[in-house]
Protein backbone atom coordinates (compact mmCIF):
# COMPACT_ATOMS: atom_id res chain seq x y z
CA UNK A 1 0.00 0.00 0.00
CA UNK A 2 3.06 2.26 0.76
CA UNK A 3 4.16 1.80 -2.50
CA UNK A 4 1.25 2.63 -3.84
CA UNK A 5 0.59 5.73 -2.25
CA UNK A 6 4.31 7.02 -3.27
CA UNK A 7 3.31 6.51 -6.61
CA UNK A 8 0.55 8.24 -6.75
CA UNK A 9 2.55 11.11 -4.75
CA UNK A 10 5.01 11.37 -7.51
CA UNK A 11 2.28 11.09 -10.65
CA UNK A 12 0.47 14.41 -8.26
CA UNK A 13 3.88 16.08 -8.01
CA UNK A 14 4.56 15.45 -11.78
CA UNK A 15 1.40 16.52 -12.76
CA UNK A 16 1.59 19.71 -9.91
CA UNK A 17 4.43 20.47 -11.91
CA UNK A 18 3.21 20.34 -15.68
CA UNK A 19 0.66 22.58 -14.96
CA UNK A 20 2.99 25.42 -13.17
CA UNK A 21 5.22 24.87 -15.80
CA UNK A 22 2.05 25.65 -18.14
CA UNK A 23 0.82 28.50 -16.15
CA UNK A 24 3.91 30.22 -16.56
CA UNK A 25 4.15 29.91 -19.89
CA UNK A 26 0.09 30.82 -20.40
CA UNK A 27 0.68 34.02 -18.55
CA UNK A 28 4.10 34.81 -20.36
CA UNK A 29 2.49 34.68 -23.39
CA UNK A 30 -1.00 36.67 -22.54
CA UNK A 31 1.26 39.51 -21.14
CA UNK A 32 3.48 39.46 -24.18
CA UNK A 33 1.29 39.24 -26.82
CA UNK A 34 -1.69 41.66 -25.18
CA UNK A 35 1.15 44.23 -25.21
CA UNK A 36 1.23 45.88 -28.67
CA UNK A 37 4.08 47.66 -28.86
CA UNK A 38 7.19 45.56 -31.15
CA UNK A 39 6.96 42.23 -31.70
CA UNK A 40 10.13 40.59 -31.24
CA UNK A 41 10.97 41.97 -28.04
CA UNK A 42 9.61 39.86 -24.81
CA UNK A 43 7.53 41.68 -22.10
CA UNK A 44 10.35 42.21 -20.05
CA UNK A 45 12.43 44.05 -22.81
CA UNK A 46 9.17 45.75 -23.70
CA UNK A 47 8.90 47.20 -20.60
CA UNK A 48 12.71 48.28 -19.96
CA UNK A 49 12.50 50.11 -23.63
CA UNK A 50 9.57 51.59 -22.27
CA UNK A 51 11.13 52.56 -18.83
CA UNK A 52 14.23 54.31 -21.06
CA UNK A 53 12.12 56.02 -23.42
CA UNK A 54 10.23 57.54 -20.55
CA UNK A 55 12.97 58.18 -18.15
CA UNK A 56 14.52 60.11 -21.10
CA UNK A 57 11.10 62.35 -21.87
CA UNK A 58 11.64 63.45 -18.03
CA UNK A 59 14.86 64.75 -18.18
CA UNK A 60 13.88 66.70 -21.42
CA UNK A 61 11.32 67.86 -19.45
CA UNK A 62 13.19 69.05 -16.36
CA UNK A 63 16.11 70.53 -18.63
CA UNK A 64 13.28 72.60 -20.74
CA UNK A 65 12.03 74.16 -17.58
CA UNK A 66 15.22 74.43 -16.15
CA UNK A 67 16.82 76.42 -19.58
CA UNK A 68 13.29 78.55 -19.49
CA UNK A 69 13.67 79.53 -15.64
CA UNK A 70 17.88 80.55 -16.58
CA UNK A 71 16.68 82.84 -19.61
CA UNK A 72 14.33 84.68 -17.03
CA UNK A 73 16.72 85.35 -14.58
CA UNK A 74 18.81 86.50 -17.26
CA UNK A 75 21.26 89.65 -16.96
CA UNK A 76 23.09 91.06 -19.72
CA UNK A 77 23.45 92.74 -22.40
CA UNK A 78 21.44 90.61 -24.64
CA UNK A 79 17.53 91.28 -25.34
CA UNK A 80 16.52 87.60 -25.19
CA UNK A 81 13.50 88.15 -23.07
CA UNK A 82 11.29 88.58 -26.29
CA UNK A 83 11.84 84.66 -26.69
CA UNK A 84 10.45 84.09 -22.85
CA UNK A 85 6.69 83.33 -23.67
CA UNK A 86 7.83 81.01 -26.79
CA UNK A 87 10.08 79.52 -24.30
CA UNK A 88 7.40 78.86 -21.26
CA UNK A 89 5.12 77.52 -24.38
CA UNK A 90 8.01 74.72 -25.21
CA UNK A 91 8.00 74.37 -21.43
CA UNK A 92 4.46 73.90 -21.50
CA UNK A 93 3.85 71.96 -24.62
CA UNK A 94 6.56 69.30 -23.78
CA UNK A 95 5.21 68.38 -20.09
CA UNK A 96 1.98 68.58 -21.63
CA UNK A 97 3.61 65.70 -24.68
CA UNK A 98 4.99 63.72 -21.81
CA UNK A 99 1.96 62.93 -19.81
CA UNK A 100 0.38 61.88 -23.06
CA UNK A 101 3.37 59.58 -23.77
CA UNK A 102 2.97 58.12 -20.48
CA UNK A 103 -0.87 57.63 -21.12
CA UNK A 104 0.03 56.30 -24.56
CA UNK A 105 2.95 54.00 -23.46
CA UNK A 106 0.11 52.39 -20.87
CA UNK A 107 -2.71 51.91 -23.25
CA UNK A 108 -0.04 50.66 -25.83
CA UNK A 109 0.92 47.50 -23.21
CA UNK A 110 -2.71 46.87 -22.65
CA UNK A 111 -3.64 46.26 -25.91
CA UNK A 112 -5.78 49.20 -25.84
CA UNK A 113 -3.39 51.72 -28.62
CA UNK A 114 -2.76 50.74 -31.81
CA UNK A 115 1.14 51.06 -32.86
CA UNK A 116 0.24 53.28 -35.77
CA UNK A 117 -1.38 55.81 -33.13
CA UNK A 118 1.23 54.98 -30.80
CA UNK A 119 3.98 56.51 -33.93
CA UNK A 120 1.58 59.31 -33.91
CA UNK A 121 2.17 60.68 -30.22
CA UNK A 122 5.84 59.92 -31.03
CA UNK A 123 5.59 61.99 -34.10
CA UNK A 124 3.50 64.62 -32.35
CA UNK A 125 5.90 64.75 -29.09
CA UNK A 126 9.25 65.71 -31.73
CA UNK A 127 7.50 68.04 -33.69
CA UNK A 128 5.72 69.88 -30.94
CA UNK A 129 8.25 69.74 -27.40
CA UNK A 130 11.78 68.99 -29.07
CA UNK A 131 12.17 70.93 -32.54
CA UNK A 132 10.78 73.98 -31.29
CA UNK A 133 12.69 73.97 -27.72
CA UNK A 134 16.21 73.11 -30.48
CA UNK A 135 15.32 76.07 -32.49
CA UNK A 136 14.35 78.46 -29.84
CA UNK A 137 17.75 77.32 -27.45
CA UNK A 138 19.81 77.93 -30.64
CA UNK A 139 18.20 81.36 -31.27
CA UNK A 140 18.77 82.33 -27.26
CA UNK A 141 22.44 81.03 -27.41
CA UNK A 142 23.09 82.87 -30.62
CA UNK A 143 21.45 86.58 -29.28
CA UNK A 144 23.74 85.64 -26.44
CA UNK A 145 27.45 84.74 -27.55
CA UNK A 146 26.97 85.17 -31.22
CA UNK A 147 27.82 81.70 -31.93
CA UNK A 148 29.19 79.91 -28.89
CA UNK A 149 26.61 77.68 -26.22
CA UNK A 150 26.17 78.02 -22.63
CA UNK A 151 26.65 74.57 -20.30
CA UNK A 152 23.44 74.52 -19.55
CA UNK A 153 22.11 75.26 -23.57
CA UNK A 154 24.26 71.99 -24.49
CA UNK A 155 22.54 70.02 -21.60
CA UNK A 156 18.99 71.16 -23.08
CA UNK A 157 20.15 70.53 -26.77
CA UNK A 158 21.24 67.27 -25.76
CA UNK A 159 18.50 65.30 -23.59
CA UNK A 160 16.29 67.04 -26.68
CA UNK A 161 17.89 65.82 -29.42
CA UNK A 162 18.78 62.56 -27.69
CA UNK A 163 14.64 62.26 -27.04
CA UNK A 164 14.79 62.95 -30.72
CA UNK A 165 16.83 60.37 -31.32
CA UNK A 166 14.68 57.40 -28.86
CA UNK A 167 11.42 58.10 -30.82
CA UNK A 168 12.75 57.95 -34.15
CA UNK A 169 13.95 54.71 -33.63
CA UNK A 170 10.76 53.80 -31.71
CA UNK A 171 8.91 55.02 -34.25
CA UNK A 172 10.80 52.88 -37.10
CA UNK A 173 10.91 49.61 -34.99
CA UNK A 174 7.21 49.21 -33.87
CA UNK A 175 5.12 47.64 -36.42
CA UNK A 176 2.61 49.77 -38.43
CA UNK A 177 -0.57 47.59 -37.11
CA UNK A 178 -3.55 49.29 -37.46
CA UNK A 179 -5.58 47.41 -34.62
CA UNK A 180 -3.41 46.17 -31.48
CA UNK A 181 -2.97 43.06 -30.09
CA UNK A 182 -5.54 40.44 -27.90
CA UNK A 183 -4.92 37.67 -25.97
CA UNK A 184 -4.35 34.74 -28.35
CA UNK A 185 -3.34 32.03 -26.03
CA UNK A 186 -4.08 28.94 -26.81
CA UNK A 187 -6.32 29.03 -29.92
CA UNK A 188 -4.21 31.38 -32.52
CA UNK A 189 -0.85 30.19 -32.24
CA UNK A 190 -0.65 28.61 -35.42
CA UNK A 191 2.06 31.29 -36.83
CA UNK A 192 4.69 30.97 -34.27
CA UNK A 193 7.14 27.54 -33.91
CA UNK A 194 8.12 25.78 -31.17
CA UNK A 195 11.23 27.80 -31.16
CA UNK A 196 9.11 30.61 -30.50
CA UNK A 197 7.52 29.35 -27.86
CA UNK A 198 11.25 28.12 -25.95
CA UNK A 199 12.17 31.62 -26.37
CA UNK A 200 9.04 32.80 -24.70
CA UNK A 201 9.74 30.09 -21.68
CA UNK A 202 13.33 31.00 -21.80
CA UNK A 203 12.79 34.55 -21.66
CA UNK A 204 10.57 34.62 -18.63
CA UNK A 205 12.28 31.79 -16.76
Amino acid sequence: ISSVARLQATQSQQIGTVQLISSIIRRNYCINIQMTGRRDLSAKQKIAEATEMLTTSVADVATDWIYYLSATSYIGGSNIHRYEWPLFGCAVASSFMLAVLFISVLLNFCGRLSNKNFKRVLALEVLIGDIPQLVITALIELEISGGGISQLALITIGTSAYNVFLDAIQYFRLDGDEQPFLKKWPTERSNETANDIEEDVDEFV
